[in-house]
């Protein structure tokens, strides 16, 4: 079943709960008034009918021929008390109403003298149910009397119309509700439907490779922070996806070179052109070099970011550990005439996987090396941030310098800031991207500061 008529149901069945809820109220309330009213009524007849039958009695003398008064008031079954009517056989006045009650009225023994069905004449009155009064003359009993009501089949014709327009409002009003909550429903579903469609469409789309569908919603709330979400994914996708397409472009041409390299060799041999010598094994043994390498360090690269890195972490003084690193680059120093120093805490520890932090600070040191001229100048901080119990290391370098364009894809795959640097010099592009993964690896995060013919510094931060 779609969403769509889900909605419609639930909106029709909320809605028929709650009248049914509401008209049972109602309708318990309204029973319960107008049964209030009748008891008020039956009371008021009670009494004015003991005061008839009495002045009957005190008239007459005695209880003769109230049968027949009784009687005639039974059959017609619309007399009632009359007091400007006289008294006597003409003491009960008629009108319009019907009778409500059926009166029975026994003597000074209990004897039932007159009843206004007939039924009951000659029984003892203490068997009868009903409201019973006794008759005072003066102080004196002279009767008793028993008031049976008749119930609904009693009502007047204006009461009996009151009931029944009050049932057909309660009816006419459920009606209204259930035709008020199908185009209640049909109007809502398709409100909060339309913008799912929208979202079904662009899912299929995006299933199809289609990244450039947006959803647009001009209304504020959470399907349209749900639009959002989606917008921002496929944005994101549509990079992603770029990415891939530029990886796989770049992993492919980095291994065109060295493959190329081997196939035209092992062409050569088999032509005769050169021998298989020495000098062959040497250049195909880098040339395979090469390709592990870029093999590993791709690998290295993809298992840092899906977070399955292995860390060996110790506690590891950093202030040694980049002393020793400097160490291997004091044919730098005396080649190019390059100063590296080295200032900070000497004390300050934090756990690392030694090899591959030692590897972050060798390919950043390789970078600057690479990039400074002769007489250039390297400079590593390492200092505590005791507030966020982390530490930081500078690595900084008066070298040419990064356009601010290049920053952003500085830390990107094969990404080369100096074009003019071969593949053939050994670099396979995946330096600062490896120090990007194992720096986020160790949970700390790293950036570049650069200005042209300014410098370049790189900060990494990592706990302790």
């Amino acid at each position: 079943m779609k969403l769509k008529s889900k909605l419609i149901i639930t909106f029709i069945a909320v809605l028929i709960l709650m009248s049914l809820a509401q008209a049972a109220y109602f309708h318990n309330r309204m029973l319960s008034n107008f049964d209030n009213y009748l008891s008020k009524n039956l009371l008021q007849e009670i009494t004015l009918w003991g005061e008839v039958l009495t002045d009957y009695y005190i008239e007459n003398g005695s209880w003769d021929n109230l049968q027949e008064v009784l009687g005639e008031f039974g059959t017609r079954s619309q007399m009632k008390p009359g007091g400007n009517q006289g008294h006597g056989q003409q003491g009960f006045g008629y009108s319009n109403m019907h009778n409500r009650l059926r009166i029975v009225v026994a003597n000074q023994r209990g004897e039932v003298i007159a009843d206004s069905d007939y039924s009951l004449l000659g029984t003892s009155i203490g068997t009868i149910n009903g409201v019973k009064r006794d008759l005072l003359a003066d102080g004196v009993k002279i009767g008793e009397t028993v008031f049976i009501s008749r119930g609904q089949s009693g009502l007047m014709p204006l009461e009996q119309e009151f009931k029944k327009s009050m049932l057909d409002s309660l009816f006419i009003g459920m009606v209204v509700s259930l035709i008020t909550a199908i185009l209640l429903g049909i109007f809502f579903s398709e409100r909060i439907t339309k913008p799912l469609k929208q979202l079904l469409e662009a899912t299929r789309r995006l299933t199809k490779g289609d990244h450039s569908y947006r959803i647009e919603l001009d209304k504020p709330g959470e399907l349209q922070e749900l639009a959002n979400a989606y917008n921002e994914m496929a944005e994101q996708l549509a990079v992603n996806e770029e990415n891939r397409k530029n990886l796989l472009a770049d992993v492919a041409h980095e291994l065109r070179t060295p493959i190329s390299i081997i196939a035209g060799e092992l062409e050569l041999v088999q032509e005769g052109t050169i021998p298989a010598d020495s000098r062959f094994f040497i250049n195909m043994a880098d040339e395979v070099q090469r390709l592990n390498r870029l093999v590993n360090d791709l690998r290295q690269v993809s298992l840092a970011e899906a977070g399955q890195l292995n860390l060996n972490l110790v506690k590891t003084n950093i202030y040694q550990l980049l002393e020793r690193v400097i160490d291997n680059f004091s044919w730098a120093e005396e080649e190019k005439n390059l100063e590296i120093k080295l200032s900070g805490d000497d004390k300050v520890t934090a756990q690392i996987d030694v090899d591959r932090f030692k590897q972050v600070i060798i390919n950043l040191l390789g970078n600057s090396v690479h990039h400074l001229g002769v007489g250039g100048e390297i400079t590593i901080m390492l200092r505590e941030i005791t507030d966020s119990e982390q530490i930081e290391i500078t690595i900084a370098d008066n070298g040419p310098g990064i356009v601010q364009e290049q920053l952003q894809h500085i830390f990107d795959r094969f990404y080369r800031t100096d074009s003019s640097r071969s593949r053939d010099e050994g670099g396979t592009g995946l330096g600062l991207s490896i120090v990007k993964s194992y720096v986020e690896a160790h949970g700390g995060t790293i950036q570049v500061e650069s200005e042209l013919n300014q410098g370049t510094r790189f900060i990494i931060r990592i706990p302790q």
